[in-house]
């Protein structure tokens, strides 16, 4: 048998073995599905990068929803479509929410067309030089209503549509928005049905959720969906096939509420209990005109927790833009709504000129880094530390297993299952059984890491056990004081903040 050979260390005869893992076999394989991230090692200083791009090589790569992605990742999927294209890959960027600078990015003259022209798919043979325009058949126009209106008079308008049978889909930018808007429509006592689902849950809890709602309930084919309001967060935003009767949204950037608003009369139905589609955005406590004279750090208080999901400058254009909207048709308006929230402009406000200039900044020392990270002749890093560079992140998460109790080497999901923790050959069934149980915690929460070797052979990454007592209340060793963690099935794992408003102002959004 060939044994891989080293050149630099003796690490590196295992990180050749790795290769020949199930993980890693997966971009070798003639199909396959993930996250961009791993396509994206190929093209920044990670160990064995040229493996990665002889994977990808001859293959049709599919990109769906890159709208989504920052500057920093976007300017290294562009030049992952640089690198492939050369090894005759073939490369489909899927969006329905691309600017025209951004599309201009990924092909010159791209916005040779005309911008009225929806859905259009635009593409260019690899050395050609003029673009292709293809128009495709145009979805069925649909107009919706829009309005603002104060969080709680939001929620009796949502209890109201589905008194009267409709399915409600309600949108928060955090998980604690959509745990607290769920809580306050169950204290309403109202006699419709009620779900929540969000990142926080347990895998297995979360597809039992998925499966209910997503299915059931809101799908293409749900039977059961009168009468029913679902709180989620961004996870039903996208690549979701959702169908509600009504929505409400907290204000986002435009792009992302057109998103949500995919989520509104997608489909077909004969009988519907509402007479037009309504889109619903949860106003601010501040009008308007009195942001006008905020400064820029003013404008991120009043923005609250959402100003740290998304950019307040992107914000408040997105204000001022919907706040005067009626109705919008759908798709005729897309590309008009995109370019009027993120054209150039002068003469601003004094606190949204300081809000941009902070933008350009960012996006500066996004780009020079991911352009940096993409220089193959940087010292290489391991696989861990590679996938972190495709992404920045605001702040790191900890897995957190979520156990009953442990009993020697055995622990007690809190599923049921029972994994068996030896210091033996990794136990699939008991990774399996683990990942289930896995939720993701902000790492800021702990003041350590946890060490069990048995452990950590079965997660990848920092993890940290939670024992979830009778009464909810999740007990961990390296849990600070200044939080509280608390499960329910029905609202998934809380975290309780043992702090002042302005300590909770100053730390990251969860």
């Amino acid at each position: 048998r060939l044994r891989p050979a080293s050149t630099i260390d003796k690490e590196s005869t295992q990180d050749a073995k790795d290769w020949f893992a199930s993980k890693k076999r997966a971009l070798l394989a003639p199909f396959g599905v993930g996250t961009v991230d791993q396509a994206l090692m190929s093209i920044i200083a990670v160990k064995h990068f040229f493996v990665r791009q002889f994977a990808l090589a001859g293959k049709v790569i599919i990109l769906d929803e890159v709208h989504s992605y920052d500057l920093y990742t976007g300017t290294l999927i562009k030049t992952l479509c640089e690198k492939l294209l050369p090894l005759g890959c073939t490369i489909l960027i899927l969006s329905a929410t691309l600017t025209r600078k951004t599309k201009k990015g990924f092909i010159d003259r791209a916005n040779d067309c005309d911008d009225k022209v929806y859905p259009l798919i635009t593409g260019k043979e690899y050395g050609e030089e003029q673009p292709l325009f293809v128009p495709v058949e145009k979805p069925e126009e649909k107009n919706v209503q829009i309005y603002f209106k104060n969080e709680a008079n939001a929620l009796s308008n949502a209890i109201e549509k589905a008194v009267s049978g409709a399915s409600v889909l309600w949108v928060c930018d955090t998980v604690q928005r959509a745990q607290e808007m769920y809580h306050h429509a169950v204290l309403s006592e109202s006699k419709v049905e009620l779900g929540l689902i969000h990142a926080r849950f347990p895998v297995f809890r979360r597809q039992e959720l998925e499966g209910y709602w997503m299915e059931k309930k809101l799908g293409k084919d749900g039977a059961g969906r009168s009468g029913c309001i679902l709180f989620s967060t961004q996870v039903v935003e996208q690549s979701v096939d959702l169908d509600a009767d009504f929505m409400v949204s907290e204000l986002a950037p435009t792009d992302m509420l057109l998103q949500r608003m995919g989520r509104l009369w997608r489909h077909n139905r004969t009988q519907r209990p509402c007479e037009r589609p309504e889109f619903c955005i949860v106003a601010e406590n501040n009008q308007f005109n009195e942001f006008k004279n905020f400064s820029a750090d003013k404008i991120k208080k009043m923005f609250g927790t959402k100003a740290k999901v998304y950019t307040p400058y992107v914000l408040l254009r997105s204000f001022e833009l919907w706040r005067n909207k009626e109705s919008v048709n759908l798709p005729n308006d897309i590309h008009d709504l995109l370019e009027q929230t993120y054209m150039v402009r002068d003469n601003e406000p004094e606190g949204w000129q300081k809000l941009l200039e902070e933008i350009e900044g960012e996006n500066f020392a996004k780009k020079n880094s991911a352009d940096f990270e993409a220089n193959m002749w940087n010292p290489l890093l391991n696989d861990e530390e590679g996938i972190a560079k495709t992404r920045i992140n605001n702040y790191s998460v900890t897995q957190m297993i979520l156990i009953k109790k442990k009993e020697g080497t055995k622990i007690i999901l809190l599923n049921g299952e029972v994994a068996e923790l030896r210091n033996v050959a990794v136990s699939l069934v008991a990774a399996r059984a683990i990942h289930r149980n896995i939720v993701k915690i902000p790492a800021y929460c702990f003041s350590a890491r946890t060490e069990n070797q048995d452990i950590s052979a079965l997660v990848c990454g920092d993890w940290q056990l939670g024992i979830v007592k009778d009464n909810g209340n999740i007990k961990n060793q390296n849990l600070k004081s200044d939080y509280t963690l608390k499960y329910t099935p029905e609202k998934g794992v809380e975290i309780i903040r043992n702090k002042t408003e302005s300590e909770v102002d100053n730390e990251p959004c969860d």
